[in-house]
């Protein structure tokens, strides 16, 4: 308990000093969007099954169980970095990879709908397709959700 007051008084005298870095790598601004989106889809009584931060230079991928009791959500968001982010969704059918969703519209917010007709692993790829301002990598966030 003890160690438990340290770390919370060492953290809380700690936090004016962490200050979110000026250069443009802070992952502080892609947390807060995530934070939005979270809250977004719990006004809405969906349940977030996972929230995934991580820096992309050109594509990301991550997969997933998902079952057949539920319809599933995903939305991808990124940071200023980036002026175009898509998101891909396959379904592994006999050890190979077949593309069931996807969002490549031209926005920096995609986001599909998965009803699974069995319960499946998937694969969810993110791509930065245009980034801003001469950069080459950038941080974004994405979140499964269900009803």
């Amino acid at each position: 308990m003890k160690t438990l007051v340290c770390l919370a008084f060492l953290l809380s005298a700690a936090l004016p000093a962490l200050a979110q870095r000026d250069d443009g790598t802070s992952m502080t601004p892609i947390i807060e969007r995530a934070n939005k989106v979270v809250a977004m889809l719990e006004k809405k009584n969906m349940e977030v099954v996972r929230v995934e931060l991580d820096i992309v230079a050109g594509e990301k991928e991550t997969s997933r169980y998902l079952s057949d009791s539920w319809t599933y959500g995903a939305i991808a968001v990124a940071d200023d970095r980036v002026d175009d982010l898509d998101l891909y969704v396959f379904k592994e059918v006999d050890g190979e990879w077949v593309q069931v969703k996807k969002d490549d519209t031209e926005d920096a917010t995609p986001a599909v709908v998965i009803k699974p007709g069995a319960t499946s692993l998937y694969k969810f790829v993110v791509k930065a397709h245009k980034y801003a301002n001469g950069a080459t990598a950038a941080h974004y966030a994405l979140v499964i959700y269900h009803e």
